[in-house]
């Protein structure tokens, strides 16, 4: 038997005569691999800038010495390192600022302070005019420009331009052009190159640096590296440039993990798809297969037939899938952008990196997935039996006579789910609560054949009152072919069970999040420089000023905040400090065990060494209430008292939050990097703002935002942060779409028998029409139905486990109950439209023959 002739008889003779299947089921393939696909390139994107950056940045240093709290270190280390000059190691200081461009859209930019004459031998500066030289940004206010940032503001060697520093406008000037290669191409080219000092005075870093760099032309001796810690302060560390994209990857581990764990639905709602189409194209060929069979094609020919056609499908839809993922992956590149500029750190836009690793990867875990997808059913074509396969429905009378065993297997996984959700994360990632929702999904598939055999049986009754025969025939149909409807609905409850969840945990954050600022944000007015608010986190007031706005008419007292750069066992996070005091008196943090703020702050009162955190940083590293932290700083390692852990929502970095006093003594910084103020009772909050603003130097830079301002900011970036969830799954739901579409045609096509027959009995082609709507209506009706229930159990796993494992966070429940009803009925109107294309085919399928093979 001629094995190609075979296959191009059988299967691709099948993909020609069945355009409208196998066009949906491609789509479905390619749909779940370019979501996986646009996530991943995403991801590496990200990944990739910060670690293309931290090269341009570091140059050629093999090592830097960077500060372990605060963001900057005591330039005195450079002194104790001149022995370094004896074994051949040249080292150089860095201020690295990230700061803003004024105007409407601010223009973010990095700005490098460096020392002309030790840092040539470690960066690679490229000017535009070959006259210049280095040493031009020696001249007061003088800066080289990345040539990229000169374009977008027109500069040209001498033109001046203004920058934000702190709560201050700069003017420099322009010494030179830096060509997009080496440094010039930092930040995306947005890049400033000025002398150190000049940069010291800008930023109010006198006597500080950002790093201190290392550099052999020769391997460094592992002794002088331990040699050089030793004398360096407990605050500070040194490490090769790697370590800290190594910090960068553990920051981002849990926010880029979960969402490619989210993109993954739409891979397995398009695994449902393909094992859909094959069940319904092995139905459709029972009776060949058992031809086939009985002329002595062997069962390894029979399975190499279907697993070339899956292989087919694999393919066209894999590679659909990689054209579909990578304009996907524009968009997505942005929102991925935008979350980790909001939860995490500026970064530079970024446009996608096409790695041929990933598209290869997506491309085989496409195929991968369809292959595991279909071997159920082939192997099942495989043990068709010739005397079985000539009888029409014995495929679902064997799904109808299994359904007891198939519940058993789905509550044996339900439970399998329940334990999973009991198990603590790994490396701070819910493997297995994750592992709890896949099972929760399959567990209630499982489960499905039968919960329909009994909603089919009693919506069957129900319609037969009603005395209309096209809703009755189309229940009676579907639980005639309970497998195929079973999968079917499958399909369409995961994508929906993911929205529903999504929907409800979102939901439930938000809530979270108002009833925190609420409880929290109790200041009428909030101050932070311009150059904070559009770039960088390390951006200060200054303090003085600050002080003296006491005396504005209207203000009653002010909480002044700062916080520094922290790294705790390896894992960034984040130190505060502010007046607890006047925190006592006008606001109350809310601690988990319900304690009163006024009794933790009698502790910290009581013993200086004392400090609260955030709920984020004691999950993430194991911290109780009564535990001993070892904080670095630059007078020694302080061991600090946990007094109590409070709910907190600004950062999943988590906070180690001290009083005013001690932060000041053990580390001192000059400026406050944002401050809230409390008006006198009687004083409306936009007057004392306009008291305030005249009070502040005309030319200092600030925001000075209302109570409702600030909250309104806070759920707006609350709402971009999620944008990339919803147009996710909003992706997974149309998969499981083109599913119910693919089975409404199927079906379809299988009844085109009992329809000839109704044709010919008397039924007209619109009421033929109304059976198949009908079988779409109660389709979407059953997926909706099945899929908020999921939904409503895998919210309380993201909600409870999954989200708490990954970042930490407790939200409260909070359903949107209008958002699901208006998701249900979306769905049924979606599912009945999705019948249309099958129902407009009855016409063509009605036909003397199909009466005649009756």
């Amino acid at each position: 038997m001629n094995f190609g002739l075979l296959f191009y008889r059988f299967i691709i003779r099948d993909f020609a005569s069945n355009k409208a299947r196998t066009i949906l089921t491609i789509l479905g393939i390619a749909l779940g691999v370019g979501v996986m696909l646009s996530i991943s390139l995403a991801n590496q994107t990200a990944l990739k800038r910060f670690e293309d950056n931290l090269q341009l940045v570091t140059g050629k240093a093999d090592f830097v010495i960077t500060p372990v709290t605060q963001d900057s270190l005591n330039e005195d280390i450079l002194r104790k390192l001149t022995f370094l000059w004896d074994e051949n190691i040249n080292f150089t200081p860095i201020v690295e600022q990230l700061t803003a461009v004024p105007g409407e859209k601010p223009d973010i930019v990095l700005t490098l302070g460096v020392d002309v004459f030790a840092d040539q031998t470690f960066r690679s500066i490229n000017l535009d005019n070959k006259k210049n030289t280095p040493f031009e940004i020696l001249n007061e206010n003088a800066v080289f420009v990345g040539e990229r940032f000169a374009e977008r503001h027109h500069l040209k060697d001498g033109s001046l331009f203004k920058i934000l520093a702190n709560d201050n406008e700069v003017e420099l000037k322009t010494a030179g052009i830096l060509k997009f290669s080496h440094t010039g191409m930092a930040f995306g080219g947005n890049v400033l190159v000025m002398d150190i000092g000049v940069a010291q005075k800008i930023f109010s870093m006198q006597g500080r640096v950002s790093r201190i760099e290392l550099m052999s032309t020769q391997k460094i001796n592992p002794d002088t590296i331990a040699r050089i810690q030793k004398i360096l302060p407990v605050n500070a560390n040194i490490e090769s440039p790697s370590n800290k994209n190594a910090q960068v990857q553990k920051m981002l581990h849990a926010f880029q993990n979960n969402l490619m764990a989210l993109s993954l639905v739409s891979m397995l709602v398009g695994a449902f798809v393909i094992y859909n189409t094959m069940s319904i194209i092995i139905i459709r060929k029972r009776a060949e297969i058992g031809i086939l069979r009985t002329i002595g094609l062997s069962r390894n020919a029979l399975f190499a037939l279907f697993l070339g056609q899956t292989l087919l499908f694999g393919i066209f839809g894999s590679a659909l899938g990689l054209f579909f993922g990578t304009f996907l992956a524009k968009g997505t590149v942005k929102a991925v952008q935008k979350t980790i500029v909001a939860l995490y750190t500026q970064q530079p836009a970024a446009d996608v990196a096409l790695d041929p690793r990933l598209l290869a990867g997506a491309f085989t875990i496409g195929i991968i997935f369809t292959i595991a997808a279909s071997l159920v059913p082939i192997l099942e074509a495989t043990h068709v039996r010739a005397s079985e396969s000539m009888r029409r429905g014995s495929f679902e009378a064997k799904v109808d006579r299994s359904s007891l065993k198939l519940t058993i297997a789905g509550i044996t996984l339900l439970a399998g789910a329940a334990i999973s959700s009991t198990f603590p994360a790994i490396n701070n990632f819910p493997v297995m609560g994750y592992l709890s929702a896949i099972l929760t999904v399959f567990g209630v598939s499982f489960c499905l054949p039968k919960m329909l055999q009994i909603s089919l049986e009693h919506i069957k009754g129900w319609l037969k009152q009603t005395k209309r025969a096209e809703p009755v025939l189309a229940s009676a149909n579907l639980r005639g072919s309970l497998g195929r409807t079973s999968v079917a609905i499958a399909s369409l409850m995961l994508g929906i069970s993911m929205m529903i969840s999504l929907n409800i945990m979102i939901a439930s954050f938000r809530e979270t999040v108002i009833m925190w600022v609420n409880q929290t944000l109790q200041a009428d007015l909030y101050i932070e420089s311009t150059s904070r608010s559009e770039a960088s986190k390390a951006a200060r007031l200054n303090q003085e000023k600050v002080e003296a706005l006491k005396n504005v008419e209207g203000v009653e007292d002010i909480d002044s905040f700062v916080q520094q750069p922290f790294v705790y066992k390896g894992r960034p996070t984040n130190l505060g400090s502010g007046k607890l005091d006047v925190l006592e008196k006008h606001s109350q943090l809310k601690f988990l065990d319900g304690e009163s703020f006024e009794a933790v702050h009698n502790r910290i009162k009581e013993k200086e060494m004392s400090c609260i955190v955030t709920e984020t940083f004691a999950n993430k590293n194991g911290v109780a209430k009564g535990d001993i932290l070892e904080i670095p700083s630059p007078k020694g390692l302080l061991k600090v008292k946990v007094q109590n852990i409070y709910y907190d929502y600004a950062s999943d970095l988590g906070y180690v939050v001290l009083a005013r006093q001690t932060q000041q003594k053990y580390f001192p910084t000059s400026g406050y990097s944002s401050c809230a103020i409390y008006c006198k009772p009687g004083f409306d909050a936009n007057i004392v703002r306009s008291n305030l603003l005249r009070a502040m130097d005309p030319n200092a830079r600030i925001n000075v935002l209302t109570n409702k301002e600030l909250r309104q900011e806070v759920l707006r970036v609350f709402d971009d942060t999620f944008a990339i969830t919803h147009a996710l799954h909003a992706i997974s739901v149309l998969v499981a779409i083109l599913g119910v579409t693919n089975s409404l045609y199927a079906i379809t096509m299988e009844m085109r028998h009992e329809l000839a027959i109704l044709r010919f009995v008397g039924a007209s082609i619109s009421q033929l029409k109304h059976i198949i709507l009908y079988q779409a209506a109660f389709l979407g009706g059953l997926g909706a139905a099945s899929g908020t229930a999921v939904g409503a159990v895998l919210s309380l796993l993201l909600i409870n486990v999954i989200n708490k494992q990954s970042f930490g966070w407790t939200i409260n429940l909070s359903i949107p109950w209008l958002a699901i009803c208006e998701s249900f009925v979306l769905v049924v109107l979606f599912s009945i439209l999705s019948g249309l294309l099958p129902a407009l085919s009855v016409s063509k399928l009605v036909t003397p023959d199909a009466v005649r093979n009756q």
